[in-house]
């Protein structure tokens, strides 16, 4: 949960909510449930591919949480966006899994802001949801 603090600063909270199984396909139209991802914890990251202020934060997750520090995680796309997921998996060769969302994940993980990183732990539990990659980077995804 976040709430606006007087100094106008993100205050993150650490929660503890099961994570809802989904089935969503990849660029190749492969389909993939959580239950099968998540397996020794697992970073979600929900975005629209067209916003230029998730593409840049997803950049940089990529970079220093997903490549540098080895952190399991997918990325899952809104559902008007699958030519703009297929040319990000492109982007980054093919280095990550891509999933083509619904309204109804979006719905279901009860997303607040893009981009939004959600950390699910092996047990399936959703114990940090986060604006910010940096804060995922001691998770141990």
């Amino acid at each position: 949960m976040f709430r606006l603090s007087n100094e106008n600063l993100l205050q993150e909270e650490f929660i503890k909510v099961p994570a809802k199984n989904f089935e969503l396909s990849d660029t190749n139209g492969k389909f993939h449930n959580l239950k099968d991802l998540v397996k020794n914890g697992l970073i979600l990251v929900f975005v629209d591919a067209q916003c230029t202020h998730c593409e840049n934060n997803l950049e940089e997750f990529i970079y220093e949480v997903g490549f540098k520090f080895k952190k399991n995680f997918v990325v899952i796309c809104g559902d008007s966006d699958l030519k703009q997921c297929e040319k990000l998996s492109r982007l980054y060769d093919h280095k990550f899994l891509v999933l083509q969302g619904d309204k109804e994940v979006f719905a279901e993980y009860e997303i607040p802001f893009l981009p939004a990183f959600y950390y699910i732990n092996n047990q399936q539990i959703i114990t940090k949801k986060t604006p910010i990659p940096y804060q995922l980077i001691h998770m141990p995804a």
